[in-house]
């Protein structure tokens, strides 16, 4: 849910459905956004761009059981290209937890994000 008071304002003033979160005087804070689809990605990394955000949590996969959660945003290997970014993988890294036979998997990924 947006709330106008800590909603992200974008410089182009396009909505983005994104809050500013504070978790307290000396505590961290971050923006909460919804993945993007693929008509607001560029929008997503104008946010990335604008706010000076150097880290980027993605709490789904882009594809869950069949169904697509999350466009797919950032380049797996390489770089791509939306209108206004470039986005290039500098780094990759993939560490692969198994407990009781289940496993789970977190990806690491470093980007330079050129702003076109």
């Amino acid at each position: 849910m947006i709330v106008d008071e800590t909603r992200v304002k974008l410089p182009t003033n396009i909505y983005i459905n994104a809050n500013h979160v504070s978790s307290g005087p000396n505590g961290i804070n971050f923006i909460a956004a919804e993945g993007p689809s693929g008509a607001t990605a560029n929008e997503f990394w104008t946010m990335t761009f604008s706010q000076n955000i150097e880290t980027i949590i993605m709490l789904c996969q882009c594809i869950e059981s069949d169904d697509i959660k999350c466009f797919q945003y950032f380049p797996v290997s390489d770089r791509k290209t939306l209108e206004s970014f470039d986005i290039k993988t500098i780094d990759y890294h993939e560490i692969i937890f198994r407990h009781d036979g289940k496993e789970a998997k977190i990806v690491e990924r470093k980007f330079q994000v050129t702003n076109l």
